[in-house]
């Protein structure tokens, strides 16, 4: 992907944080980002699997506060051929990384669902949730953390997944309603799925749908 394309972003939707060593992340995706030409955007989450934690020898209880020290960690390392971080969780020191990936800092995308809001604001560089209907969403992006999200400004993304998939081609109506009621709640994008039966119709209604959007954003 990274080599038939030259300016899509490539996210990771989602890298759990507890199930890897913040260093192997910073390797992985600092090498995808060096072939990318600096186009990765690292999407973490927390987990919430408790069983997936015990099949990977990963502690489930204490995650959180794991999670945000990994993130500080990735700070540190991303983009750095000999990197330094001394944190609660994770100390890195004396290792040389290459390729260490071209983006000095890297947007990172906090994935979940209650408390990933927070830590988005706090620490990372855009929130996408995951299993929430458009009233929950409102709630928490007009709630006590409006104006967090306020002050981090254009440079914070809110990328949000509208159910169901989305039929432009059939319902541009639609289609038009569900991209102006997300953009009213404060989504700077969107994972959009779309109805398709084949390859050209998935083409087809992207294409309908990029003309829909036009008109929503002006």
């Amino acid at each position: 992907m990274a080599a038939r394309t030259d300016t899509i972003g490539l996210l990771s939707h989602v890298a759990v944080l507890g199930y890897q060593h913040p260093f192997a992340l910073v390797k992985r995706y600092g090498t995808l980002d060096e072939a990318s030409g600096g186009r990765v955007v690292l999407g973490v989450g927390v987990g919430s699997l408790e069983a997936e934690f015990d099949l990977l020898g990963a502690e489930f209880d204490g995650r959180g506060a794991l999670a945000d020290g990994a993130i500080g960690a990735i700070r540190a390392s991303f983009g750095r051929r000999e990197p330094q971080y001394q944190g609660s969780h994770f100390t890195i020191s004396g290792w040389i990384v290459e390729p260490c990936g071209v983006q000095a800092h890297v947007p990172i995308w906090v994935g979940g669902r209650s408390r990933s809001l927070r830590r988005a604001v706090e620490l990372g560089d855009g929130w996408i949730p995951f299993g929430m209907g458009l009233d929950e969403l409102a709630v928490m992006l007009t709630g006590p953390m409006a104006d967090a999200v306020a002050d981090r400004g254009d440079g914070f993304d809110v990328v949000l997944a509208p159910e169901p998939p989305l039929d432009p081609l059939a319902d541009r109506t639609g289609a038009e309603r569900t991209l102006q009621a997300y953009a009213g709640i404060g989504a700077t994008g969107l994972a959009v799925r779309v109805v398709h039966h084949t390859r050209e119709h998935y083409v087809e209604q992207l294409a309908a749908l990029r003309v829909v959007a036009d008109d929503v954003t002006g």
